[in-house]
C-alpha cells in the first residue's frame, strides 16, 4: 500500500506567525460506545445532542465531578476517584490494543446504542492557537483556535520543529 500523500502546505497567511500549544486544565473526555467488533468508537459530534450531553453530565455527577462543554473538547472538573479493583483476572491485551479509563457509563436508547461511556482519551489532547494582538497595555492576550484542517496542514512543520529541538543541545 503506498503511503498517503503529504498534507498540503499551510496557507501563506499563517506565516510568519507564532503558534502555541495548550492542554486543557481539566480532564479531557470523549463520549464513546463499543461497536459490534468490540472496538471503542467516539460518538460523532453530530449525534451529541443537548439531551445526550445532559445524560452524560448526570452519570458523572453521581461521581461528584462536573462535565463541562468547553471550547475544544468536553472536560471533567473535579477529582476522579479510582473504582476499587475487582478480583477478576484479565488476560493480556494484544499489542495493538490499549486499556482506556472509563469514567462513567449510562444507557442510551435515543442513539440506538445500549450503553455509552465517558472515556478519558489515551492520547493527550493538544489545543493549537495563535496569539491575537493585545488590545491595550496591561490586558490579557487573547488567542484564536486554529481549525482542524490547518492543524493537519501544519503538523509536518510542528514535527520537524520538535525533532530539531530534540537534537540541538
Amino acid at each position: 500500500i503506498p503511503p498517503p500523500p503529504p498534507a498540503p502546505p499551510p496557507p501563506p497567511e499563517f506565516f510568519p506567525q507564532d503558534f502555541y500549544l495548550g492542554y486543557p486544565v481539566d480532564t479531557p473526555v470523549v463520549l464513546s460506545y463499543f461497536d459490534q467488533d468490540d472496538d471503542l468508537v467516539p460518538v460523532p459530534e453530530s449525534e451529541v445532542t443537548p439531551a445526550l450531553f445532559q445524560r452524560a453530565k448526570w452519570a458523572l455527577g453521581v461521581k461528584n465531578v462536573k462535565l463541562i462543554d468547553s471550547a475544544v473538547v468536553a472536560t471533567v472538573h473535579g477529582e476522579i476517584h479510582e473504582e476499587e479493583e475487582s478480583d477478576e483476572v484479565t488476560g493480556d491485551l494484544p499489542d495493538d490494543e490499549e486499556y482506556v479509563r472509563v469514567l462513567a457509563s449510562f444507557a442510551d436508547k435515543e442513539t440506538g446504542r445500549e450503553e455509552l461511556h465517558v472515556v478519558e482519551p489515551m492520547d493527550p489532547v493538544v489545543v493549537v492557537f495563535t496569539a491575537l494582538p493585545m488590545e491595550s497595555k496591561g490586558t490579557m492576550r487573547r488567542g484564536r483556535l486554529v481549525d482542524r484542517g490547518h492543524i493537519k496542514a501544519l503538523m509536518h512543520t510542528f514535527e520537524q520543529h520538535i525533532a530539531r529541538r530534540r537534537v540541538e543541545p
